[in-house]
């Protein structure tokens, strides 16, 4: 969001939503339908710009969702 890239969503796991909806409430938030990892990156919008930081987790659902993610995109 510093950076300047304009509309900001984030895709978090549904535990995350209230926290990120509470720390930066101008981002957009996408959860993901498991409570606690990635399990399915899937979304309607078509971002101008991906961003993949820390936090993602090394569930074994979260890197095979991440990587079918990549693939796909």
């Amino acid at each position: 969001m510093r950076s300047g890239c304009g509309l900001a969503t984030v895709f978090i796991p549904k535990c995350g939503y209230e926290i990120m909806q509470t720390a930066t409430p101008e981002a957009m938030v996408i959860a993901d339908e498991n409570n606690y990892k990635i399990t399915d990156i899937n979304f309607a919008i078509q971002p101008k710009a991906i961003g993949i930081g820390m936090g993602i987790g090394q569930e074994n659902e979260t890197k095979e969702a991440f990587y079918h993610f990549l693939k796909t995109t």
